[in-house]
């Protein structure tokens, strides 16, 4: 209990920490959990803003929750909205500029855990994974609650319908959706 307290408060004093030395770039609505581990890079450009709560988003936000691990990479553009966002990144996600990224969406470049049942049998088998970069480029719009997987690229100012899983390339000026998600061009 004792360790599930201070584990609390450390999460929670290392959040404080980043959001005070990035507020003139990120403006943060609530509170969200944020986890850099050591040899990460964050790439923050200007005017983002993070909604994360109850009440920052008026159609219900679950509270933004952003982990970049060891020697991974994550970069957001300018003028770049989230709410309610879960973002885990092993490897690399870069997000472009002027992107809104509606709520409750999640963004993964792993697994998570080997998909070889065998493989899972194994002690530390998170080291075993498959992890692709995710790119998601310039004036995309993505709906409420999409999924968005491991290896996938959302071309340039796409629209990414609520509730889609992304598992591969949109193009740009493409609206998709569903799952598995069909790709329907812009007029």
């Amino acid at each position: 209990m004792i360790r599930y307290l201070f584990k609390r408060v450390y999460v929670f004093f290392k959040t404080i920490i980043f959001i005070f030395f990035n507020f003139n770039k990120i403006r943060f609505v609530g509170l969200p959990v944020i986890l850099k581990q050591r040899g990460s890079k964050f790439h923050f450009g200007n005017n983002i803003v993070i909604n994360s709560g109850n009440y920052s988003n008026l159609i219900g936000t679950n509270r933004s929750i952003i982990v970049v691990n060891k020697k991974a990479v994550l970069s957001i553009g300018d003028n770049t909205g989230l709410s309610g966002v879960s973002i885990y990144c092993k490897k690399e996600i870069k997000i472009g500029e002027n992107v809104k990224i509606g709520s409750n969406t999640k963004i993964f470049d792993t697994d998570f855990h080997p998909l070889d049942f065998e493989t899972r049998r194994l002690k530390n088998n998170g080291f075993l994974t498959i992890d692709k970069p995710v790119e998601i480029c310039d004036d995309v719009f993505i709906g409420e609650g999409v999924i968005i997987l491991k290896g996938s690229k959302i071309g340039s100012r796409s629209i990414i319908g609520a509730k889609s899983v992304i598992s591969g390339i949109v193009p740009p000026d493409t609206i998709a959706y569903g799952n598995p998600f069909k790709i329907k061009k812009m007029k």
